[in-house]
């Protein structure tokens, strides 16, 4: 049963989320869930590269400009992230303010997250064993561009 954490992130999902730890951050996906105009929910997976907590209240999101999620974003200004792996399990849930493109990203679209609620959704006699993994690269943008990007969101 999932437990009311506030509007705030718990210490261990800011610490994840706002830097380069741990180790095998980089090879974990964070689901994101938004409603589409049919009224469906819309899943994307991200990677860890394409979000940075800036404080407990606020998370910046670098999304493809064209994509079909970032369409769904601006149209709905909501989104849940769900972060689950053996150390965490959470659904975020943000209000979304699209921010002005970064110079150096010009296909990527910049967005603001308030954080509005978290859930965690954790049961005292069950064990999460993995989540949800990958290994290789986005063939869209090269691993070093990412990398910069990301570089980007940490210096916001």
């Amino acid at each position: 049963m999932s437990k009311e954490r506030g509007t705030s992130l718990p210490s261990d999902l800011y610490e994840f989320l706002r830097g380069t730890t741990p180790a095998d951050k980089f090879q974990q996906v964070i689901l994101l869930s938004v409603v589409d105009p049919e009224g469906w929910p819309h899943f994307a997976m991200l990677s860890p590269w394409e979000l940075v907590a800036k404080s407990p209240c606020r998370i910046l999101l670098l999304l493809y400009e064209s994509g079909r999620t970032t369409c769904n974003i601006r149209t709905n200004c909501k989104l849940t992230l769900a972060i689950i792996n053996p150390t965490l399990s959470y659904y975020v849930f943000c209000f979304v303010h699209p921010l002005p493109a970064l110079e150096e990203t010009p296909s990527q679209a910049l967005f603001e997250l308030k954080v509005e609620q978290v859930l965690e959704d954790l049961v005292p006699t069950a064990t999460i064993l993995t989540g949800l993994t990958f290994e290789g690269f986005d063939p869209g943008i090269p691993t070093e561009d990412r990398e910069r990007a990301f570089q980007m969101l940490l210096s916001l």
